[in-house]
């Protein structure tokens, strides 16, 4: 039998990798010797080995279907005790047998039943068994049905049960449906389902070709119309909008609020966006939004670091956050030496954007206002150096994939290619699609041949190359999914620009919210 800790890594591992969604970060922490003490004398118990060593490590909190709650943290059990405790002494199992039928007492519920998993009011939950009838062990998992009947045994312990649970998740027998955790249905089960709904599309279907024909016997002409105008029509116009778009886009979400900057984590498989007051995390392949968490106005500048579970965010006061990637959680402040000065034209202005380099070694932070970038050592934090490379402010910055050299994106319409240390000036590019317009958004390819650039103005992708800085395209990707999309066509410049890290696909986002995933293949050079 596999050890405790051993079953709750590859439970935590699999809502990670397959149900992040519905996954809660706070079930992976752990109840204090102190709070399983308050718990047992509470309780009036010795809780069981294996039960306490789970929730050392979890404290209630995942999903265990058919219970909502799923696992109930140690005070919640206590409650749940309590209650079922003042039902049980006004004597609510006596018209239960008094000998006990195999290994479960013949009881409605019994004050040495302790339960850890609830459905609510009238519902079932699963039970410590601290008194089992005969042929039963101490600590034996129950089934509390409902009123009408005795409880049933579930597993002969607590680690039994927590296996079969974390084999279950191997092996395919659950689904996240609409948020939840379900049991999978039978394959019997299903396909009698997929028949049926056959079966009714097929009635609707047959239906509708009845009213058509008897409309086309009765007036021919305005029949053909009503039918082109109803159906064909929408569905040749649906066909052709879906064709182009799996032809460009893998998929766009219209968010509330512009986007501040985006990145992808070093495995390709999440998306985080930066907002105003929240930072948001997606399924690169999917779209959906798995998780978001708040930050302080105007923080919404976010870099992944090369370790894959950690972010860096701009916080309040232009300290520098490193949280947990998947739900926020803060692990430590970076406090650089210049970051408690004064917020001054003389300073460059608060931090804008920030960039880690390839080894995790250096952050480099693009300053709002005089066009000022400072890198800092992120072990000793220390201030390396500070370089005032833009005439205006800069707004994106990003290090070359092998970390030798910096590029930078400002208000003034150029970009500029440095190298790592800022003594040696590679190339100025001045933005093509309108003399002085903002260059907002910038991402290299991670062959570290070509560098993107978000214009500020009408939305549009410029390629150049990372050696020389010469114009190789200018794409009008995020703009055309706009014209299909947003009929009006209203400008939108592109504040965000990353590049996948497999070189596939391009994430952008506007001024109006817009996230736009899309494929690469037909723009290479």
């Amino acid at each position: 039998m596999e050890t405790i800790q051993t079953l709750w890594e590859r439970i935590d591992a699999w809502f990670k990798n397959k149900a992040l969604s519905i996954w809660d970060p706070s079930s992976s922490l752990g109840a204090s010797e102190e709070e399983i003490g308050h718990a047992e004398a509470a309780l009036g118990v010795t809780l069981p080995d294996d039960f306490k060593s789970s929730y050392r490590l979890h404290n209630g909190g995942c999903p265990f279907p058919p219970w909502p709650e799923g696992l109930m943290p140690l005070t919640r059990i206590v409650g749940v005790w309590q209650m079922l405790k003042e039902i049980w002494d006004e004597g609510s199992n006596d018209d239960f047998p008094d000998e006990p039928v195999g290994p479960v007492q013949p009881f409605h519920w019994h004050p040495k039943w302790i339960p850890f998993a609830w459905g609510g009011y009238g519902a079932e939950y699963a039970c410590l068994d601290l008194d089992p009838g005969p042929g039963g062990q101490f600590g034996q998992i129950i089934l509390r049905t409902h009123e009408s009947d005795p409880a049933r045994l579930l597993a002969p312990s607590f680690e039994v049960w927590l296996a079969t649970f974390a084999n279950d998740l191997k092996t395919g027998k659950y689904i996240v449906n609409e948020g939840r955790l379900e049991r999978k249905a039978p394959l019997k089960q299903r396909v009698e389902q997929g028949l049926s709904q056959v079966l009714q599309h097929g009635k609707q279907l047959f239906q509708q070709s009845i009213r058509i024909f008897r409309l086309f016997r009765q007036a021919p002409k305005q029949a053909f119309s009503l039918v082109m105008i109803a159906l064909v029509k929408p569905a040749a116009r649906d066909f052709w909008v879906r064709l182009r778009s799996s032809l460009r886009t893998r998929w766009v979400r219209v968010l509330a609020t512009s986007l501040l900057t985006v990145a992808w984590s070093p495995d390709g498989a999440y998306l985080v966006s930066g907002l105003d007051t929240q930072v948001q995390l997606w399924n690169a392949r999917t779209g959906e939004l798995l998780r978001s968490f708040p930050t302080a106005m105007w923080s919404g500048w976010v870099a992944w670091l090369p370790d894959g579970q950690h972010l860096l965010l701009v916080g309040a006061q232009g300290s520098i956050q490193r949280v947990q990637a998947l739900d926020g959680t803060p692990v430590s402040t970076y406090r650089f030496p210049d970051q408690n000065e004064p917020v001054s034209q003389q300073s460059g202005g608060p931090i804008r954007n920030i960039a880690c380099s390839p080894d995790g070694g250096r952050i480099a932070a693009a300053r709002a206002w005089q066009g000022n970038v400072s890198i800092w050592d992120v072990h000793h934090e220390v201030l390396l150096s500070t370089h005032s490379w833009h005439t205006s402010g800069v707004v994106a910055l990003a290090w070359s994939p092998d970390g030798a050299y910096l590029a930078t994106a400002s208000y003034d319409g150029t970009a500029q290619l440095w190298s790592a240390d800022g003594t040696s000036h590679l190339w100025t590019f001045s933005s093509r699609t309108e003399p002085g317009s903002a260059l907002q958004g910038l991402s290299w390819s991670p062959d570290g041949r070509l560098i993107a650039l978000g214009d500020g103005v009408d939305g549009q992708v410029q390629l150049i190359a990372a050696r020389d800085g010469h114009h190789i395209v200018t794409y009008p990707r995020h703009m055309l999914h706009r014209s299909w999309l947003f009929p009006n066509k209203d400008s939108r410049a592109i504040y965000a620009l990353a590049w996948s890290p497999d070189s596939r696909t391009i994430v952008s986002g506007d001024s109006k919210g817009t996230l736009c995933v899309w494929r690469t293949r037909p723009l290479l050079p």
